[in-house]
């Protein structure tokens, strides 16, 4: 019972092809083994990965279509959705997380990054070519000031003493 697709409640394993969503309680479970356990692998287009204690994000490979990835409570994350998968979006609320894989995503236009330890830095925002919303409010940002480059972003949540930091270096991105 620690597998479970919206909407109906818990059914281990059994994909729910309207909403083709996939959540797991991933604990110190192996994530591969968790996806070939699947039925259906490509139909999977929405990932809910929870309470993961080391997450290798390179294991979501055999779901081909997925375009939503959350990771929600995880300890570490230490790797980034291939850069052959469609993900568009990518939420990770972890207490650690390696965010050097991410570097030129092709295809990841929302970014939320939530809870980690280390400060997450902008130049590396900057190689992701599609960008347009991203919330970093609940971490700690480097070299923040260098947001005011990030030119194509349509949507930047920040928490206040980050906007107010921006303020004073006057380095409000222009849209």
């Amino acid at each position: 019972d620690d597998v479970w697709l919206r909407p109906n409640p818990p059914v281990g394993g059994v994909l729910d092809r309207p909403s083709h969503t996939w959540s797991v309680v991933v604990g110190e479970s192996d994530l591969a083994a968790m996806i070939s356990d699947l039925d259906d692998p490509v139909a999977v287009q929405e990932a809910y990965l929870n309470d993961g204690t080391d997450l290798d994000l390179a294991r979501l490979a055999p779901l081909r279509n997925l375009r939503m990835v959350s990771v929600n409570r995880a300890g570490r994350v230490r790797s980034a959705p291939s850069p052959h998968l469609p993900v568009e979006s990518l939420s990770l609320d972890t207490g650690s997380a390696d965010l050097e894989p991410l570097a030129g995503h092709p295809t990841i236009w929302d970014l939320t990054v939530r809870g980690t330890a280390e400060p997450v830095d902008v130049r590396l925002l900057a190689t992701l070519p599609t960008l347009a919303r991203l919330d970093l409010s609940g971490a700690t940002v480097r070299n923040e000031t260098q947001l005011a480059g990030l030119t194509e972003l349509r949507m930047l949540a920040l928490s206040q003493p980050q906007w107010r930091h921006l303020r004073e270096a006057n380095s409000i991105p222009t849209r």
